[in-house]
């Protein structure tokens, strides 16, 4: 049910302008991340049949919303920081965990999108990956400098956009040819010699 009126909330969200409350905002973001990693785990080719049946939001369009509503919410704390808060300033950064800690869920899911067959071109995906990592730390770094955030949940903030980045490995090949493969190497992260 939740996938199925997906494709009506993404498109909905993306001209919606967010709450200029802080909370909402997450919150709003925390659920866009999960139903649009839940959108890209189900649309792809599983032995040639697509597991989802409703209309499917572009890879690049599902990136370029998310940067916006980060955007957004980043400029309305700079425009406002007591209405952003809206007295609620300790449970900004409990919400603000649950937001970024789906951003990795969000990446991997588009980072197997990347390495598998797809229509879509690799190279607007790529730029959108590169500004959605760019949103997510200036956001981070707004809600730090007005001590809203602890530095734990910054280094949070840091490991979710080196997630996006590896997810942006996997699109970084022309056309829309897939990604290299990464792998874990003593600990390390580092790509693999072969091609999927």
């Amino acid at each position: 049910m939740r996938v199925a009126i997906f494709a009506t909330l993404v498109l909905s969200f993306a001209t919606t302008v967010l709450a200029s409350d802080g909370i909402t905002d997450l919150q709003a973001m925390t659920a866009f991340l999960s139903d649009a990693a839940l959108q890209i785990w189900s649309t792809q080719i599983t032995n040639g049949t697509s597991a989802y049946n409703g209309p499917v939001t572009p890879t690049m369009d599902l990136i370029a919303n998310i940067s916006a509503q980060i955007n957004a919410s980043k400029a309305s704390l700079e425009t406002d920081q007591n209405a952003f808060t809206n007295g609620q300033t300790g449970a900004i950064e409990t919400t603000y965990l649950s937001y970024i800690d789906t951003v990795p869920t969000f990446a991997q899911a588009i980072e197997s999108q990347g390495r598998t067959w797809h229509d879509e071109m690799n190279a607007p995906v790529f730029a959108n990956l590169q500004s959605l990592a760019a949103a997510i730390q200036a956001y981070g770094s707004s809600l730090r400098r007005g001590q809203l955030i602890s530095q734990t949940s910054m280094i949070r903030t840091i490991r979710a956009v080196s997630a996006v980045s590896n997810a942006q490995r996997s699109w970084d090949r022309p056309f829309n040819y897939p990604g290299k493969r990464s792998v874990m190497r003593n600990g390390r992260r580092g790509e693999a010699a072969g091609r999927i």
